[in-house]
């Protein structure tokens, strides 16, 4: 729903972003399965949605959660992308800067080109 409403123009469609915003709260209150990280690492698209709903804050401490868990995981990937998310929402900054040459170090070293592409290295 976050990214519908991210797509539209807010009053294109009436009750489109108190409905992204309900279902975003919904997802965020479920119970994640603490034995499945990945589920858990892919908290970045949560990030995403609260960003594009103006909540900066959730999207910060998802972002941050997604990074820790996908690196607790194992899994490189998620935690380049997570960590290019973070990137995009801290741009112009040292950190933002930081945080995307750390992505793009991680696609580099996985030799995954869309990755590359994404973090703008590719």
């Amino acid at each position: 729903a976050a990214f519908v409403a991210s797509r539209r123009a807010p009053d294109a469609v009436p009750g489109l972003l108190a409905e992204a915003a309900a279902a975003l709260d919904a997802v965020g209150a479920a119970d994640a399965d603490e034995d499945v990280p990945c589920w858990r690492a892919r908290l970045v698209g949560l990030a995403w949605s609260a960003w594009k709903l103006g909540r900066a804050d959730e999207a910060f401490a998802h972002a941050r959660e997604s990074i820790e868990v996908a690196g607790d995981a194992g899994s490189l990937r998620l935690r380049a992308m997570a960590l290019n998310t973070l990137a995009h929402f801290l741009a112009g900054t040292d950190a933002g800067t930081k945080a995307r040459a750390r992505a793009a170090a991680i696609a580099a070293r996985l030799d995954d080109q869309e990755l590359g592409w994404r973090t703008g290295r590719g």
